[in-house]
């Protein structure tokens, strides 16, 4: 049953549900419009959580502003990006090239977020001109520029090793092949390797 929020919040007012029998969904919500419902949440101690896939429309103020540490973040709430229109899972029925498509890329919605952090979610002046492939390349092999905030280099130093991976993946998906196959063990390796930060 799909019904509005104001449907929603009348119900309660008139037989009060139990907690946790009610779950709500919006469809392509503005911040604004969050921020509007986050405070009514907040008032009926409500766990939220919201997942977005329009993280090349979003800066990070907006995404601290949706989740901002405050009542609805306190009250359980949490931000997860998320891409559904590549919704897969070993639930759904499929066939043995689909299970096989899906076990290889476990590992891609993770790293595919950590890539786009770094790629347009970090401070403009830090890449001075260099392209991101070559940004990533340099940072691993130890050449760290001084105008990086300690707590950005640590997000960098987290995910470099997978984000170089899977920039290259993407490099060649988009310029060579469609069939380029996804580099599972390049990623697992960048995986083991870690952090940056340890050599």
């Amino acid at each position: 049953m799909v019904f509005t929020l104001s449907t929603a919040i009348a119900c309660y007012q008139v037989v009060p549900m139990p907690h946790g029998v009610l779950l709500l969904t919006f469809d392509d919500i503005f911040v604004s419009e969050w921020s509007a419902a986050r405070e009514l949440f907040a008032a009926h101690d409500a766990r939220v959580s919201l997942f977005t896939s329009a993280l090349d429309r979003l800066t990070p103020a907006d995404l601290a502003r949706a989740a901002r540490t405050g009542r609805g973040r306190s009250h359980g709430g949490c931000t997860r990006p998320a891409d559904f229109g590549l919704a897969l899972s070993s639930e759904f029925e499929l066939s043995q090239a689909e299970t096989d498509f899906l076990s290889d890329h476990l590992t891609y919605d993770g790293c595919y977020i950590a890539n786009h952090l770094i790629r347009h979610h970090l401070p403009e002046n830090l890449y001075d001109g260099t392209e991101h492939g070559a940004f990533l390349g340099n940072w691993i092999a130890g050449e760290r520029s001084e105008v990086v905030p300690p707590a950005v280099a640590t997000v960098i130093n987290r995910h470099a090793r997978t984000a170089a991976v899977l920039d290259e993946f993407h490099r060649r998906l988009l310029s060579e092949s469609k069939l380029t196959p996804y580099p599972v063990a390049g990623i697992e390796r960048a995986q083991q390797q870690g952090d940056c930060s340890t050599g």
